[in-house]
């Protein structure tokens, strides 16, 4: 990315971050058991509905601002770079610049709809239940083993988290504003990847490259390698190049995705690069590299990316 744009990028998210920690600063009350204890349900739920009407634009904005405008020109031009290597002519017109802009901004804003939407849901889930078993606690349920109103909470808060954690779906918890600074220092590679996906197929180019930057993590494993853009490309590739066998073992980038490596998923700084593979030299060619067999998800894939987080996050 240009030096220009990455000023202009990190000043514009730097602004909203500062914003987005008067907001959370704001709720953290939310956090204390013994004003959730004490104030009724509806009042609560009244909280968390102005907290999220206060996140949500500025998240939003984080994710879908004018700065997004400026990644995926520049990730547009360095397509057009990358790709005139192998194709007589790449042209990228304004109608197509700004369709793709918008198709990028949506989907980034439905992520940040989704992560706003989800704290709300765990905190109002973990509010109900905080006070259902502090009522059982009261009444002496056996169900409840701790009597402590801060042990439940405490229980309670290492399910849900705080009022700025981000859940997912693996269990894993972050603070928002960590999570948002992670986003926006990989939102360049995942716009120029949706770019590459994009621009790829629309100019008859089925296979990408994994960049390689010498990773030490489990994205080593893919650092390099090719992969198709969907599995009907991949099952088209064959059928029209029966001659390049290398391109059997390559997985779709979806694929490579699922996997439990770290390539692609969150803070992942890696890119898709074009590469018609059908269009190298034969010397090029001899030097594809046939793709290894994707990691499952397993616990030790998950603790070292998790461990990766961490690292990068402090």
């Amino acid at each position: 990315m240009a030096n220009k744009t990455d000023i202009a990028v990190r000043s514009r998210l730097l602004k909203l971050t500062r914003r987005l920690g008067v907001i959370i600063a704001r709720y953290k009350r939310l956090d204390d058991p013994a004003y959730v204890e004490k104030t009724l349900q509806n009042v609560l739920n009244k909280q968390l509905k102005k907290y999220r009407a206060q996140l949500m634009p500025v998240v939003q904005e984080m994710f879908t601002g004018k700065h997004v405008d400026l990644i995926t020109a520049d990730a547009l031009a360095e397509f057009v770079q990358s790709a005139d290597k192998y194709l007589d002519s790449v042209k990228i017109n304004k109608s197509t610049d700004k369709m793709l802009t918008n198709s990028i901004k949506k989907e980034f804003g439905t992520t940040a709809k989704s992560l706003v939407n989800g704290m709300i849901v765990n905190q109002s889930a973990k509010q109900r239940q905080f006070k259902a078993l502090v009522i059982s606690s009261e009444t002496g349920a056996e169900e409840v083993v701790a009597g402590q109103v801060g042990d439940i909470w405490e229980t309670l808060t290492d399910k849900y988290g705080q009022h700025d954690t981000v859940l997912f779906q693996s269990g894993k918890k972050i603070p928002l504003e960590t999570y948002v600074d992670g986003k926006a220092i990989t939102m360049t590679q995942e716009a120029a990847n949706m770019v590459v996906m994009s621009e790829s197929a629309r100019n008859g180019i089925s296979i990408v490259q994994f960049s390689s930057h010498r990773s030490g993590d489990s994205c080593s494993i893919h650092e390099g390698k090719f992969a198709f853009l969907t599995k009907a490309a991949k099952t088209q590739f064959i059928k029209d190049n029966p001659d390049i066998t290398v391109a059997k073992s390559f997985h779709t980038v979806e694929q490579v995705r699922g996997d439990s490596t770290h390539m692609l998923k969150f803070n992942c700084r890696h890119r898709l690069i074009p590469a018609p593979i059908e269009l190298f030299t034969p010397g090029q060619l001899d030097k594809v590299p046939e793709s290894p067999g994707l990691v499952d998800s397993n616990r030790e894939a998950r603790l070292e990316n998790e461990a990766i987080q961490k690292e990068r996050a402090a």
